[in-house]
């Protein structure tokens, strides 16, 4: 490309080294990372989202090496073991250990994934697995992210929505979550993925996503308040939108549930519509049963939701959350509307996300999706993708994965983990923690 032809990059008014990369695993490197010598102040890992687009055929790839050549070319007569145990800030593996026989002894070694990279003439050094006949049932992990929410959810759909495929989307507020809780269910049921918004303007990544979908309808939760109209307008230039909104969350909730599920239904689920957690652990069984998701205070059930449930009157209610979100006075209302009411709760939200996932899921899963639970957006993104393949939200703190969690793992035995948000949500530990188990 000639675009930049005469032109010199500075920085601090000096020329500065310019360097080009691709299929980077979704961020760009430090450069002490890769080359010797000090840090250079414009050479920082940034994001990299586009690396992942689905136009670019190296976005990933596995190398395939008999244990024997990997074994003598690092060494070793035979390996035992190979384990990323840290990364750099990129995500490529800064330490990976490697044990096995050589010269007749026990011996580790340690490598990264640049010295990976010469050794068996890999297109990247950002590694995120490997596998080999010492691990023969991990599952492939994987990570769906980008350098911000609206990123995020842009990648999921990358990753499940071909080109011009014309899915129905799904689109809400990308920094508030009432109006966004129940919006997986609907994506779910219309068969395509959520996009998030700001609420004054559609950012640009959403608009290129949009046009390379080229969606048949587009279903925007909440009102104006949430999605303005002059983003429903610019919506309308890539398919007609339909706005599915109620005077407030509880609302909404249910107008989304008027959407779904007739009359007679065999179950609907019910959370707090003032903290997220439970809901958006909830949200992906509730996508994979294609039932609604509906919204409570924690003190009296909302007259629209109190009225969505007679209209359905469903077999069974799941109450997502225990009693320090909803209060015993709430189950007893539910009690009115249903044969049964199942309460789903943990001691945190971790807990509780275990717990809707193990009573989601008795017989396991072949996906898993983990994502953060200090913030809802990038599970809202994940979960009607997760219910699409009969898997579940899983809830994790930044930097660790909680035993409830981990033995939730285990138990499901998923043959895939796709951990949903960049490094800043999901630290690169808990990534390699989850291929450890």
């Amino acid at each position: 490309m000639r675009a930049t032809d005469g032109e010199i990059v500075t920085s601090g008014g000096k020329a500065a080294g310019a360097f080009f990369g691709s299929s980077n695993g979704g961020a760009t490197e430090n450069n002490e990372d890769i080359w010797p010598g000090n840090p250079i102040p414009y050479l920082r890992s940034n994001p990299d989202m586009w690396s992942g687009h689905p136009s670019n055929a190296s976005r990933t790839w596995d190398v395939v090496i008999p244990a024997s050549r990997f074994a003598s070319t690092l060494g070793f007569t035979s390996v035992g073991d190979v384990e990323i145990v840290s990364r750099y800030e990129s995500g490529t593996p800064s330490d990976i250990v490697v044990t096995g026989i050589s010269g007749g002894a026990h011996k580790t070694k340690h490598y990264t994934g640049v010295t990976m990279q010469s050794a068996f003439g890999m297109r990247s050094p950002h590694l995120d697995q490997i596998r080999g006949p010492f691990d023969p049932g991990k599952p492939e992990v994987t990570r769906r992210g980008g350098a911000d929410r609206y990123e995020t959810a842009v990648s999921v759909s990358w990753a499940n929505f071909a080109t011009g495929s014309r899915p129905s989307v799904v689109v809400v507020r990308g920094d508030l979550f009432p109006d966004a809780l129940s919006a997986a269910p609907l994506a779910r049921s219309v068969g395509g993925p959520v996009l998030l918004t700001s609420s004054t303007s559609l950012p640009g990544v959403v608009r290129a996503e949009l046009k390379r979908l080229n969606p048949r309808r587009i279903y925007v939760v909440g009102g104006t308040a949430a999605v303005s109209e002059g983003v429903a307008e610019a919506l309308g230039s890539y398919a007609p939108v339909t706005r599915v909104a109620g005077k407030n969350r509880y609302a909404t909730a249910a107008e989304v549930s008027r959407e779904i599920a007739d009359k007679g239904a065999d179950r609907v689920f019910v959370a707090s519509g003032t903290a997220f957690a439970d809901a958006v652990s909830g949200s992906a069984v509730a996508a994979a049963q294609e039932v609604s998701l509906l919204l409570t205070s924690r003190d009296r059930l909302p007259g629209p939701t109190a009225d969505e449930l007679g209209r359905i009157r469903p077999h069974e209610i799941v109450l997502l959350g225990g009693t320090a979100v909803v209060s015993t006075g709430v189950i007893r209302e539910l009690e009115r509307y249903a044969d049964k009411v199942t309460v789903l709760a943990g001691a945190t939200r971790y807990d509780t996300s275990a717990k809707i996932s193990r009573w989601g899921f008795p017989n396991g899963a072949g996906s898993a999706y983990l994502a953060t639970g200090a913030a809802f957006a990038d599970a809202l993104a994940g979960a009607a993708v997760a219910g699409a393949q009969d898997g579940p939200i899983l809830l994790v703190p930044g930097s660790s994965v909680p035993s409830s969690i981990a033995a939730e793992i285990r138990r499901l035995d998923p043959s895939r983990i796709t951990i949903l948000g960049g490094s800043a949500a999901v630290s690169y530990s808990v990534q390699d923690s989850v291929d450890d188990l």
